[in-house]
Parts: C-alpha cells; sequence; structure tokens
C-alpha cells in the first residue's frame, strides 16, 4: 500500500516543480521582452530627437514612428482643456493651415511624419526631452487630435522615478501650456474670420485701446 503512494508522490512533486519551472521560464521570458521593447523604444525615442540632424541618426520613418507609438505613454490634451475637443470638428484645409503656423511658431522643434493617409506632427520639448507634444491628422481630416506624448509610464505628469523633479514638472507643463495656448489662439482667430461681422468691429477696438 505504502508503494504506490510514494509513487504518486513523486509523481505530484514533479508535476509542480515543472509548474514552477515553466513559470520561471514564462517570468524570464517576459523580463527580456520588456527589456528588448525598452531598448527598442529608447533608440525610437532618440531618433525622433536627434534624427536628421547634423548628426548619424537617421530621422524616422512615419512606420517606425507608428511603432514607437505602441511603446510609450499618450495622454489627450483635452483633459488639460476641454476647448481642444473643437479641434475635432475642424476641415482639412483649416488642419493644413494649423500644421504649417506650428511649424512657424515652434520652428526648432517641430517634426514631421506622414504616409499617404496620416500626418503625425511632433513639438519636441526643448526643456525636458522625456515628453513631446503631438498633433495626429490624417489627409481627409477625419481624425484630429492633440496629445502628450510621454516616453516612459507617468505618475502626475512625469515618469514614475522622477517624479519628485521639479523642474521636469515646470518644463512639461510649459511646453503643453505654450502648444495650447498658440491652439486655443488660433482657433479663436478662425472663428473670427469666418464671422467677417465681428472683425471690423474688433479691430476697431483693438485700435481705440492704443
Amino acid at each position: 500500500l505504502s508503494t504506490p503512494s510514494a509513487a504518486s508522490q513523486v509523481v505530484l512533486n514533479t508535476t509542480i516543480m515543472d509548474e514552477q519551472m515553466e513559470g520561471l521560464k514564462t517570468h524570464f521570458e517576459n523580463i527580456v521582452k520588456a527589456a528588448q521593447s525598452h531598448v527598442r523604444r529608447d533608440e525610437l525615442w532618440k531618433r525622433v530627437l536627434y534624427g536628421g540632424l547634423p548628426t548619424s541618426m537617421h530621422l524616422l520613418s512615419c512606420a517606425e514612428f507608428q511603432e514607437l507609438l505602441q511603446l510609450v505613454t499618450i495622454s489627450p490634451l483635452e483633459h488639460f482643456d476641454p476647448k481642444l475637443t473643437a479641434l475635432q470638428k475642424q476641415t482639412k484645409r483649416w488642419y493644413r493651415d494649423f500644421i504649417l503656423a506650428l511649424e512657424e511658431r515652434f520652428n526648432d522643434s517641430f517634426k514631421s511624419f506622414e504616409n499617404s493617409t496620416d500626418i503625425y506632427t511632433v513639438i519636441i520639448n526643448e526643456g525636458w526631452h522625456d515628453m513631446f507634444v503631438m498633433l495626429i491628422s490624417d489627409r481627409d481630416g477625419h481624425q484630429q487630435g492633440l496629445y502628450a506624448v510621454y516616453r516612459k509610464p507617468k505618475e502626475g505628469g512625469i515618469p514614475y522615478e522622477e517624479r519628485n523633479l521639479t523642474a521636469n514638472i515646470e518644463a512639461e507643463q510649459q511646453h503643453i501650456s505654450d502648444v495650447i495656448n498658440f491652439a486655443c489662439c488660433y482657433l479663436w482667430v478662425s472663428v473670427l474670420e469666418d464671422t467677417p461681422s465681428l472683425s471690423p468691429r474688433l479691430r476697431n477696438g483693438s485700435r481705440n485701446e492704443k
């Protein structure tokens, strides 16, 4: 009677060990995959920042930029300012002119990645290189939006391990504010231009104040 019981115990122990080994194998495979993902993310991120400049780094293709977006944290700027939802109602022509205005305003920080259907406009944060602001639009004017993009998962707007660095918080908030203020101002001017009866009154008021 004791022999079958001992054999059963051996089988049970072997099964438990096999399950534990399989769990450890899966765990280490996940660690390796995460490390490879982080290396790839950082490589692509550096090429967003420095690619195309007088360096040895090549500028990202649009496909590579879309790959990067799968590896980073993205937050809609509508969370910061609900007025930006008006961007979704603009026309294809409006977006074309807005992108040109962004390039003129943020010339040194401006990057663009395009394919046959999508346009990704990037405004680099010169004060903190671990985030940038991105405008997404397509060539038909159907998908639009402004987003804050972070290289690492964030808590309170900055990566977890850097959440106490006040300078990074200030650089993040300043960059987001600059882009939001410019976008809102551009929207406001567009509304005035589409309402001719308001424009002369506004211009007259501005002259009277001088």
